[in-house]
C-alpha cells in the first residue's frame, strides 16, 4: 500500500452489531484480520456487479484475489478461499479527488449490508459520508499528502524516541 492511500475494509453489519462494535476482535498478533467477521455472513455475488460499476476489473496476481481499479491509485480487493469471502477492502488515493468513489463505495457497503472498518485507526462505523471524511482526514495518508515533510519528520521523531527509550 502506498503512503498516500487510506485502507478501508468492509465488515458485515450483522457481525459488527452482534459483537457490539468490538474492533479488538479483528486484531491478533499478526495485525488485523477480517476473515472471522465474514465466516457466517457471506455477501451475494452482486458484489461483482457493484464493484464493476465503480472501477474497471483488474488483472489479479492470485486466484484467491479479485481486483478492481489500479493499485497505486483507487482500488477494491476481494480475498476469498474456496469461494468463501475472507475480506473486502478498498484503498483511496488521497492525492486524487475521491469524493465520487467514496459515495459509490458507501452505496456498495449499504447494498452489501456492511460497515466500514479502518484498520489504521481501529474504528468501525456505519457508512456515513461525514464520518468517512472525518476519519480519512485523521489518517496517516492524509497527514502525508497535506504535509509530506512534516509527516516524515514526525515519523522520524517517533522512531528516534522509541529507540532511545
Amino acid at each position: 500500500m502506498a503512503i498516500w492511500q487510506v485502507l478501508i475494509e468492509f465488515v458485515p453489519a450483522q457481525w459488527v452489531e452482534e459483537n457490539n462494535y468490538e474492533v479488538g476482535l479483528l486484531y491478533g498478533e499478526e495485525g488485523y484480520d477480517t476473515s472471522p467477521a465474514w465466516l457466517e455472513f457471506q455477501p451475494s455475488r452482486d458484489y461483482v456487479n457493484l464493484f464493476d460499476s465503480i472501477l474497471p476489473k483488474a488483472e489479479s496476481w492470485s486466484e484467491d484475489l479479485e481486483l478492481w481499479g489500479e493499485s497505486p491509485v483507487h482500488d477494491i480487493s476481494v480475498w476469498n478461499e474456496e469461494d468463501v469471502i475472507e475480506s473486502i477492502g478498498f484503498r483511496l488515493d488521497l492525492r486524487k479527488d475521491f469524493r465520487d468513489i467514496a459515495k459509490q463505495l458507501m452505496t456498495a457497503a449499504e447494498a452489501l449490508g456492511c460497515y466500514f472498518f479502518i484498520p489504521g485507526q481501529k474504528v468501525i462505523f456505519k457508512p456515513d459520508m461525514v464520518a468517512l471524511i472525518q476519519y480519512i482526514r485523521q489518517s496517516n495518508a492524509a497527514k502525508f499528502v497535506t504535509d509530506p515533510h512534516g509527516y516524515l519528520d514526525e515519523v522520524s521523531k517517533n522512531i528516534t524516541s522509541k529507540g532511545s527509550g
